[in-house]
């Protein structure tokens, strides 16, 4: 989980200028519960920021409910709204708002036990068996027409505690003493309106959260501002064919952006759609 710090660009890399200390990276594994790993770090990060001794939270934790949850929003929508291992970042704020935290030491998910290449293999090929028996599940269920919704999740809590262990039941409020309602998400398209909230809409946003819609330059400002001030931020991004990670941790934009010195606001709408 990387901490936040403000970058300037030079011709052969970046350079910090700004860094808001973070907990260690951890290596998701393969799992394609990224955001849930970058918005834990948030969060800690958020809690150390004033003053709270607290331990590593699980991020496992966030996923695990954020199933429950996008499986009761697919059903109710009776299979027409996304259901995926994928998600966006407010998601994991949405489950510790109601569900609290809980330390990475008493619930991992099962990553702990993933050290060499072949487990880190077998993990990505579970989590694959895992999202398709809990679709199948709930595809089937809805296709029969007249079901019973608590026992259909009842059968979604077996197969996420076969696959990332079942869940403490001692919830930890006290560990984490921040409130959701105090974090904002930001965007910058222009096929929005400016200046107010608006609904992004986009497959992987099936809660219908609003974002608060600013123009680049001020979007930019805002975020290094946020930096400068001792806050982190956590980014929501699709890497797509377009973009390389290199091992040093820098992004490689290919494609017809690739030359530019600086990102305007039509470029990035473009590269959006």
């Amino acid at each position: 989980m990387p901490c936040s710090f403000r970058v300037v660009f030079l011709q052969n890399g970046f350079t910090q200028t700004h860094l808001v200390p973070s907990t260690p990276l951890k290596h998701q594994k393969y799992t394609a519960q990224y955001r849930s790993f970058a918005s834990t770090s948030f969060l800690e990060a958020a809690a150390w920021r004033l003053g709270h001794d607290i331990p590593e939270l699980s991020s496992f934790f966030f996923v695990y409910y954020n199933y429950l949850e996008n499986a009761e929003d697919y059903l109710i929508n009776h299979g027409k709204s996304h259901f995926n291992s994928g998600d966006l970042i407010f998601s994991v704020l949405e489950i510790f708002e109601k569900y609290g935290a809980v330390p990475e030491s008493i619930y991992d998910g099962q990553l702990a036990t993933v050290k060499t290449k072949k487990e880190v293999l077998d993990r990505m090929t579970a989590e694959n068996e895992m999202n398709t028996l809990i679709k199948s599940s709930l595809d089937a269920t809805i296709k029969s027409g007249s079901f019973n919704q608590k026992k259909a999740i009842g059968i979604v809590t077996d197969i996420l505690n076969n696959y990332l262990d079942e869940v403490p039941k001692e919830y930890a409020d006290n560990h984490l003493p921040l409130k959701a309602d105090d974090y904002i998400e930001l965007a910058s398209f222009n096929h929005l309106p400016f200046g107010q909230a608006v609904v992004l809409d986009i497959s992987a946003n099936w809660r219908n959260k609003a974002y608060y819609n600013l123009p680049l330059k001020r979007f930019i400002n805002t975020s290094d501002a946020a930096i400068k001030n001792g806050h982190t931020l956590a980014w929501d991004g699709d890497i797509g064919a377009k973009e390389d990670f290199r091992n040093n941790g820098y992004v490689t934009i290919k494609g017809e952006y690739e030359t530019l010195a600086q990102i305007t606001q039509k470029e990035r709408q473009s590269a959006f759609e």
